[in-house]
């Protein structure tokens, strides 16, 4: 029989550079007569700091001269052929369960792959390996741990949840919902996170300028020009307003 002739369609991602700069004042006593690996230290920090600002914006920036956050595109409940969108997961009274670690893997769709990574805030995860079931009496909190029964108190839990690896991050907002104890979670196929970067890191160091030259300082710049999102939103699931407890 004929084959019958597919039209896919195409869509596109327009990514533009943002600028990311971070500038930092050393005194010159530190690099004259300080260890030779002061600056380098220094640099380390600067490198680090940058890379979290960039996580940030990739989670929530706003747009703009902001990253694009993943959480702030359109989402909907289920997935449609055709129609990309980030998919909104709702947990039962905003408490994470067990249970909703499969929920959220089953919506979703064939074309996204296997989930490669969780992100969640640091507490939360907590409560969630730390969770028990009842032993001697309802809600004693005694029983074996749920996320891995055959754990006991002298193994650390690995960050794994539904045989994904965890991400755990104080970044994520703790502010969801107008509330000062709710949090978001995010599962996802994250080779479809695309990020868009000019060389790594700039790092440029001056000691002219006015204020460097009269209090004897010399200033490091680091810039960064990145800018990211998803291949395909359906690769992700939010989970948000999920209370921290």
């Amino acid at each position: 029989q004929t084959v019958t002739e597919s039209t896919p369609a195409t869509g596109y991602l327009d990514l533009q550079a943002k600028k990311l700069g971070i500038l930092v004042d050393l005194n010159n006593e530190l690099i004259r007569f300080g260890s030779i690996t002061a600056e380098a230290m220094v640099r380390g920090d600067m490198a680090k700091v940058a890379a979290l600002k960039a996580d940030l914006g990739m989670l929530e920036g706003t747009g703009g001269t902001q990253i694009k956050g993943l959480i702030t595109y359109p989402s909907a409940a289920t997935w449609t052929t055709g129609t990309d969108t980030l998919l909104a997961y709702t947990v039962t009274a905003n408490l994470f369960q067990i249970n909703d670690a499969a929920e959220m893997e089953a919506i979703m769709p064939d074309t996204a792959g296997e989930p490669t990574a969780w992100l969640m805030r640091r507490q939360l995860w907590a409560k969630i390996r730390n969770r028990r079931t009842s032993a001697a009496s309802s809600a004693d909190n005694a029983g074996p741990y749920l996320a891995s029964i055959t754990r006991n108190l002298q193994e650390r839990q690995s960050y794994q949840l539904d045989g994904t690896p965890v991400v755990r991050s104080t970044q994520i907002s703790a502010t969801r919902g107008g509330s000062s104890n709710q949090t978001y979670v995010i599962l996802g196929y994250f080779p479809d996170w695309i990020i868009g970067r000019f060389g790594v890191l700039e790092f440029l160091s001056s000691n002219v300028g006015d204020t460097q030259m009269t209090n004897d300082q010399t200033r490091l710049r680091c810039i960064q020009h990145i800018d990211a999102g998803p291949r395909h939103c359906s690769s992700f699931v939010f989970a948000d307003t999920i209370t921290l407890s």
